[in-house]
């Protein structure tokens, strides 16, 4: 933007100095031919007032004086002839004797020996370059007695054009720098309060509420246009906060009559005849899904309203971490969890988020992995450069796979891989908390067809290069890295013999 402004400021700048300039260069350079046209003319006839009475007396010594004089003091050149046209002085002779050579053919000699002053520009053919010459008579009693021409190399009259051009170019520059700087420093001052505006913008779509942009003084665009964005965030804030409040305020509320249903129909257990044993058993079940089923909203509802604060994390670490935490409950199911590669990876992520991605994608994958089977997370890392790179984790399983329009979909919420519940189980919420998460710290997710079968989550995220500077997110409460706790207690086990994750695909 401010490029722009700058260009649009020096376009009207350049086409005003062009429409003026031009002509007052030719002004001006008319101005400067004439005025030394003038100071020629003002010496010539000086010194024609000089060497009358000398060219009468026929004193050779004193002309020559006269020319010479005039000679060190400029480039031009001074010929005095008598009334004849011939030779009597030459700047040009240095001292040595004057040969009477005949000027009567000069154009310039001829008009001033008729009594008229004679000035302009004309090629001399003896030289072989242009001259600028003035001639002059020298009159006695109204009689012309001589002439006095006073030549310059038109060189001259060029180098006092160019410094006049010079000048104005010089001038045009300092213009330039002026407008650039002045128009740098308005269009900064303008454009100030649109990045302040901008930089909100970001954080809030960023997830954090609290941003708010400055209100400028003016111009009063600006201001009303600050105002409308702060009071708008003001308003998502409210409506956000409420429907957080909502989500905690229901679930909390569900949260009580199902932990005392369920609490109830255990206690019933025992009393349940024979025959209705196998009804009391469904209904337990649907106690405990509902209950899944309430926290896994919850923590959508979280996912959702949780801003990004992006650290710096040890991949290799939170991998580690999430095989110990699960390999109890996968060697329960038989099912092993190995890891791909050991080199370190480093990428952004908010503390937390990776942790409940990897369990949400193990806790998913052991339900689908048939036994003697193993589950493999790998980690790749690009090279960081300029543009940036990705870390890349992938939570590979053997199990019965997607077909690629059920991978397309799979991301959606209450998506169900089976035709109905207790075929392949789960409410649809674990995917689409897994790409809410790693969407908020800009990263990709996606689903791939393992080779041989099953599937491949592949959840990348931005690159990082490790630094003393910046703690490491995988820690402790002492600050000691460690492997973090699971979001999802793996050990648990529904009455319907599976695990009890809050999510799944």
């Amino acid at each position: 933007m401010i490029r722009r402004l700058l260009a649009g400021y020096l376009s009207i700048t350049l086409f005003i100095l062009f429409v003026l300039e031009i002509p007052l260069g030719i002004s001006f350079a008319r101005l400067q031919r004439n005025r030394l046209i003038a100071d020629v003319q003002h010496d010539a006839a000086t010194i024609a007032l000089f060497a009358e009475p000398r060219l009468e007396a026929r004193d050779a010594a004193a002309l020559q004086q006269i020319a010479g004089a005039y000679r060190l003091h400029t480039k031009g050149r001074v010929v005095i002839v008598d009334n004849r046209g011939i030779l009597r002085a030459d700047s040009a002779s240095q001292g040595t004797p004057v040969a009477p050579n005949d000027f009567s053919n000069r154009p310039e000699i001829v008009k001033a020996l008729r009594g008229d002053e004679a000035h302009g520009l004309r090629h001399s053919k003896l030289l072989g370059k242009d001259l600028l010459y003035v001639a002059v008579p020298m009159n006695s009693g109204g009689v012309v007695q001589g002439a006095v021409r006073i030549t310059y190399p038109s060189s001259v009259l060029a180098a006092t054009l160019v410094r006049s051009w010079a000048l104005l170019a010089g001038l045009a520059v300092l213009i330039l720098a002026v407008v650039i700087a002045v128009s740098f420093r308005l269009a900064r001052s303008l454009l100030a309060p649109l990045h302040d505006l901008e930089r909100a913008a970001a954080r809030l779509g960023e997830g954090d509420l609290g941003a708010r942009a400055e209100v400028p003084h003016g111009p009063r665009e600006l201001t009303v246009l600050a105002q409308e964005f702060n009071a708008t965030a003001s308003k998502l804030a409210r409506l956000v906060d409420s429907q957080a409040a909502l989500v905690a305020d229901v679930s909390h509320q569900l949260r009580t009559p199902l932990a005392a249903l369920r609490l109830r129909l255990e206690m019933l257990e025992r009393d349940i005849p024979g025959r209705a044993h196998e009804d009391f058993e469904a209904a337990l079940a649907e106690v405990h899904r509902l209950s899944r089923l309430v926290d896994g909203l919850l923590m959508l509802a979280r996912a959702e309203n949780r801003p990004s604060a992006r650290e710096i994390t040890d991949v290799s670490a939170v991998v580690a971490g999430r095989r110990a935490a699960w390999l109890p409950l996968a060697e329960e199911r038989q099912v092993d969890i190995v890891i791909d590669g050991g080199s370190p990876a480093y990428a952004l992520a908010t503390p937390g988020n990776l942790e409940q991605v990897l369990d949400n994608l193990i806790a998913n994958a052991i339900d689908f992995s048939p036994e003697h089977t193993a589950i493999t997370m790998r980690m790749d890392a690009s090279p960081v450069g300029r543009d940036g790179g990705w870390t890349t984790v992938h939570v590979t399983d053997q199990g019965p796979g997607m077909s690629p329009e059920r991978r397309h979909a799979a991301f959606d919420r209450f998506w169900k891989a089976g035709d109905s519940e207790g075929t392949i189980g789960g409410f649809g919420l674990g995917l689409a908390i897994v790409r809410r998460l790693v969407v908020a710290d800009r990263g990709e997710v996606e689903l791939l067809e393992a080779n041989g079968g099953g599937l491949d989550v592949c959840v990348r995220l931005a690159a990082a290069v490790p630094t003393h500077r910046r703690p490491l997110v995988v820690r402790d409460g002492a600050g000691q890295l460690r492997a973090p706790a699971p979001s999802v207690r793996p050990h648990s086990v529904a009455p319907s013999g599976r695990s009890g994750q809050l999510v799944s695909r």
